[in-house]
């Protein structure tokens, strides 16, 4: 994803965005759904909120100027 290993800075930042976004999620899976709807996800075949809050770290990364996209 990343052309270089994220530092461990930004492993606690994602770690963190991590588990704010899924105890958000797990309050309100109405949140939850609404974003995972989107695409080509299987809500009905995972936790929603974990897929959710997942979604939000990968954004989070694929915005970062060193992210690889094909």
């Amino acid at each position: 994803l990343l052309a270089r290993s994220l530092s461990k800075e930004e492993r606690v930042i994602a770690r963190r965005t991590l588990e704010t976004a899924l105890a958000r999620f797990r309050a309100d899976l109405k949140s939850a759904d609404a974003l995972v709807a989107v695409g080509e996800s299987k809500p009905k075949a995972t936790d929603r909120a974990e897929l959710a809050a997942w979604t939000i770290v990968a954004s989070q990364l694929l915005n970062l100027d060193e992210a690889l996209t094909l």
